[in-house]
């Protein structure tokens, strides 16, 4: 009987030892709670340090206090954790300096000294929480630009089928995102623009990084073709993208009204050059700038003999 009684002994001492190894010497933020009353039944060094309260005065403590929710919020929550309804939680904690800090809990029951409590692990979250936070409303930033940009933003895959369309494509060319989304971009190219676009795609695709300009016709869903031009840059490999981008705008009406200029000073210059009378300008020095072919027939000077001397 003494020897059963000595072997427990040593068995409780051992699993004592074994507790203030796991729960005193480790680096994690460790408390132990009554839950049926919030009571703050012992916390180890690296919670005194976290928190700022010496270890006396944290056992005079409530969870309640350093908790964030509600007296009744704290409550509930440590019911499902006594219940093992939930092993984790996120949760606001107050220090003793009056900051706040997100943190995360890891909270399950144990038996200790003949009563129920819960073994509380905390890892303070705050700087991911703050990334976290700077990430969405960076992303949200992104898309709102994106989202209402004149200029269409399209990423592309690998193989160049279309991942994403911004609401851009809808006015310029026609489409719902959504009607565009998985189809290869040569479906919509001009046949004769095909080759030209087929080298840009190439030369894209092996030089990562680089912006390349492209221009040509792309198929309205009326079935009419637009003169898009555009940017596009590879980041296949970046891990934020994984994709092709490409910025891009129509110059339909851009191209037409430099025809249409073109096609003026070529008829311009046609009534200029085979008229018979002699038309000439010159700066403000009194100096030939120009003189039409007629000045030949009627000075004998070539319009080139003439150019730069004074009138």
């Amino acid at each position: 009987m003494e020897q059963e009684l000595a072997q427990s002994e040593a068995r409780l001492r051992e699993s004592e030892d074994r507790y203030r190894q796991m729960f005193e010497k480790n680096r994690a933020i460790k408390l132990l709670i009554a839950p049926e009353s919030g009571q703050i039944i012992d916390a180890n060094p690296a919670a005194c340090e976290f928190y700022g309260y010496p270890r006396a005065e944290f056992q005079t403590k409530n969870i309640k206090e350093i908790n964030t929710l509600s007296a009744a919020e704290v409550d509930a929550e440590m019911a499902r954790a006594a219940g093992e309804q939930r092993a984790y939680f996120v949760f606001r904690h107050r220090l003793a300096s009056g900051a706040v800090r997100d943190v995360e809990v890891y909270s399950s029951p144990i038996e200790a000294g003949g009563r129920c409590l819960l073994y509380s692990i905390i890892n303070d979250i705050t700087e991911r929480k703050q990334a976290e936070q700077a990430l969405r409303s960076n992303v949200q930033l992104f898309r709102t630009l994106v989202e209402n940009a004149g200029d269409l933003i399209t990423i592309f895959n690998r193989d160049w089928t279309i991942r994403y369309e911004s609401p851009a494509v809808e006015k310029m060319l026609g489409f719902k995102p959504s009607e565009l989304r998985g189809r290869h971009l040569l479906e919509t190219v001009h046949p004769c623009d095909r080759r030209a676009i087929l080298r840009a795609m190439k030369y894209k695709t092996e030089h990562p990084g680089e912006l390349v300009p492209v221009k040509g016709r792309i198929r309205h869903k009326d079935g009419s073709y637009r003169i898009l031009e555009g940017r596009s840059v590879n980041l296949l490999e970046n891990p934020a993208v994984g994709g092709i981008v490409a910025n891009t705008r129509d110059v339909t009406e851009r191209e037409r009204a430099e025809a249409a200029l073109r096609e003026s000073e070529e008829k311009f210059r046609l009534i200029v050059e085979t008229t018979n009378e002699w038309i000439w300008s010159m700066d403000r020095e009194g100096r030939s700038i120009y003189d039409n072919p007629a000045v030949e027939m009627l000075l004998g000077y070539s319009p080139d003999e003439l150019r730069g001397r004074d009138m």
